[in-house]
């Protein structure tokens, strides 16, 4: 207890920070006794007890909370891996912490963990429990902060463009009654002089007297701050008595640290300011501006939790076929009509909707709940599918694709709101779907890739058995030496059955079948002798760097049958380059050595890659006797951010020179880096500035 005291002590810890936690799995008397531990740690939590997946669905649209608590103490109707899938479906940031006495098999671990839940093995432990809640609190408090400050500079960019965009509105300042300050288009509005002075204008003057009461208690209610700021419809009159509509938004302001009041006039006699700002002629909806204001609103609503709703970006597939047939008259014809449509099916007074562009539309629903959300886009669809719509004497109907994003606490800016839902809706037609289709925006983050065993290992299975695997070919560039073989990396793809190339990291990081990988490798270094014996037929010598996996150093077989290829096929060895990762070698160096050798006994070369990687690096040199590194490309990025310094630089690459290994610097991609390569001394540059990976052996290295 002396320790928890200590802890909740330390002056570096929040004091009386509001935590709102979610408890699943726990006794009424274990929450209890959690929430006391909670307390002894300078916060005042506020939990809720919860066992069912519907209880917890309900809950998340409630209010923002800051950490759940899982245990294993009762046997709960919702599951750990339930209660994850449906946070990541919301696209909610809450620390998931799963707290148990029992230490769990590393499967079970990595499992809980690509899922987004933590486990801690400190159940009985108070101290390490309130510490590693404590950290976790803190954390999300800090990401919260990030987003407000991302969400702030985007209002301030907003606002910026706004004012650069409607620099004809009217704006002066007021302190007590008097006008402090006034732009041209203030004067230009009440017909006054730009030379007038400001003392001899006063604003009482400009107010028609049905107006001025009600203008009085809208500069009160600013004033007295039961408002930040007020909207206000006038009658204002000019220099030459004629009496104008304006719409007056008075707000707060500062002037050389003075509280001020700003008035903002906008004329209202011709159009009304939304109307000329937000409409969108063509469809009778509003335009894009209204939208990000509109969604601006929702996201600094649900800020403050419990006010989630979502952003539909609805996307009409005739559009081109239209334009293309019938051009702009038919598209602007298709538009409105849609338009109509849309303020039938829904109230545009509830559900805020405009023309994005072209065949682009927006609408936000204020409802919390996915599933309603879902199941007005799948009816709007439908709806759409089946509506006929006339062009002239043709009739013609037309398909959408709409994509559903998610507005709560996590969503930052209006931006990455409508981008998210684009691409949600980008994705529906990259399908083979036939019919309309709706698609909810779902986080890639690599805590919750989906990827399981199995199916990994079946892909990798059928791509072998069906020879689905390819070769794409980057050459590495000689920069400070003087070779006439052309070298290539092979660089390995699957392909789907749609035919798109997947890359390595898609099949391989799920992938824990030692046999399965080493058969693998084998596939990739048959195709290599192969591809070299035919380069030779033609005539054209190439070295080929090839990659192997950790598991390859431990297979004596797969040297046997290189050996009897290498004589069968009679093929130059030393144009076969072994790539092994310097983290596979650290972690299996016996095997390294002893591979190592046995392909030079081959006469095949060897390249260590991403060398400089860890502090151990230079242990790996006396193992073996090496051709070729390929430095870790952060080597680069220290470089041209210029975090790494000229000692640091020769302290990595002097003890390589000394032992006269030829050097490669991977991911090359702009010029500017070239001349300090050079001058390093570095011998071999690749990356896409040279030139990205490409289905054949084409680089013209050089020059007659």
């Amino acid at each position: 207890m002396d320790e928890l005291n200590a802890f909740s002590n330390d002056p570096q810890q929040s004091t009386d920070q509001s935590v709102s936690a979610l408890f699943i799995g726990f006794s009424r008397e274990s929450a209890a006794s959690l929430q006391t531990l909670m307390l002894s740690g300078n916060t005042s939590p506020r939990y809720k007890l919860i066992n069912d997946i519907d209880g917890f669905s309900n809950s998340l649209s409630e209010r923002s909370w800051d950490i759940i608590l899982y245990s294993n103490e009762q046997v709960p109707l919702l599951t750990a891996e339930r209660a994850a899938e449906k946070l990541q479906e919301l696209n909610k940031d809450i620390p998931f912490l799963f707290l148990t006495d029992a230490y769990l098999s590393e499967e079970d671990h990595s499992e809980l963990l690509t899922k987004g839940i933590r486990p801690i093995f400190t159940q009985s432990q108070p101290l390490l429990t309130l510490m590693y809640i404590t950290q976790e609190i803190e954390q999300l408090n800090h990401r919260r902060r990030c987003r407000l400050l991302e969400y702030q500079l985007e209002k301030c960019e907003s606002q910026i463009q706004l004012l650069t965009d409607d620099l004809r509105s009217a704006v002066c300042y007021l302190a007590e009654n008097d006008i402090t300050y006034a732009n041209e288009s203030f004067f230009y509005l009440f017909g006054l002089d730009l030379e007038t002075p400001l003392d001899e204008i006063s604003i009482d003057t400009l107010i028609t007297p049905p107006s001025k009461e009600l203008f009085k208690e809208a500069l009160n209610s600013v004033r007295t701050e039961e408002s930040t700021e007020v909207d206000v419809m006038l009658h204002i009159l000019t220099s030459t008595s004629t009496k104008i509509a304006a719409s007056v938004k008075i707000s707060q302001a500062t002037d050389e640290s003075k509280n001020i009041l700003r008035l903002e006039f906008k004329d209202e006699a011709a159009q009304s300011p939304n109307f000329i700002h937000s409409a969108d002629p063509i469809s009778g909806l509003r335009n894009r501006n209204f939208l990000m204001t509109e969604l601006d609103n929702c996201i600094s609503k649900a800020s403050q939790g419990g006010h989630d709703s979502h952003l539909l970006y609805l996307t009409l597939d005739a559009y081109k076929t239209v334009f293309n047939a019938h051009g702009s008259e038919g598209t602007d014809l298709l538009s409105q009509q849609i338009g109509n449509f849309l303020q039938t099916f829904l109230d545009p007074a509830l559900h805020p909707m405009s023309h994005l562009e072209d065949e682009a539309y927006g609408i936000i629903l204020p409802s919390s709940n996915l599933e309603t959300a879902h199941s007005i886009a799948k009816d709007l669809a439908s709806s759409i599918n089946q509506l006929r719509i006339t062009l002239g004497t043709e009739t013609l109907s037309t398909q959408c694709s709409i994509g559903i994003a998610i507005l709560n606490e996590n969503t930052v800016r209006s931006s990455e709101a409508l981008s998210r839902a684009r691409m949600a809706a980008k994705d529906i037609q990259h399908r083979d779907t036939s019919d309309n289709a709706t698609n909810v925006y779902r986080s890639h983050s690599s805590l919750t890739r989906r990827n399981n065993h199995y199916s990994a290992t079946e892909v990798m299975v059928d791509a072998i058995k069906h020879n689905r695997f390819t070769f794409l070919f980057q050459p590495i560039v000689p920069l400070n030496c003087d070779d006439r073989i052309p070298s290539y990396e092979l660089l390995l793809r699957l392909v789907d059955d749609k035919g798109k190339e997947m890359q390595p990291s898609t099949f391989l990081d799920p992938l824990h079948n030692d046999k399965l990988l080493s058969r693998m490798d084998q596939w990739v270094l048959d195709k290599a002798t192969h591809l070299l014996r035919d380069a030779i037929i033609d005539k054209r010598r190439s070295r080929l760097f090839i990659n192997i996996t950790g598991i390859t150093l431990r297979n004596k077989s797969i040297l046997i049958k290189l050996s009897e290829q290498l004589r069968s096929l009679r093929l130059p060895a030393d144009h076969l380059v072994f790539q092994i990762n310097e983290s596979d070698a650290l972690s299996s160096p016996e095997y390294f050595k002893a591979f190592a050798k046995a392909l030079k006994s081959l006469h095949c070369k060897i390249c260590l890659k991403h060398y400089g990687s860890s502090s151990e690096s230079q242990h790996l040199l006396a193992l073996a006797k090496l051709d070729f590194i390929k430095l870790d490309p952060n080597f680069m990025k220290d470089m041209l951010s210029q975090t790494m310094t000229l000692d640091q630089q020769h302290e990595l690459l002097d003890p390589l020179k000394e032992r006269n290994l030829t050097l490669i610097m991977p991911m090359v991609e702009s010029t500017q880096i070239m001349s300090s390569l050079f001058k390093l001394g570095i011998h071999y540059v690749q990356g896409y500035y040279l030139q990205p990976p490409r289905p054949k052996m084409d680089y013209v290295f050089f020059e007659d």
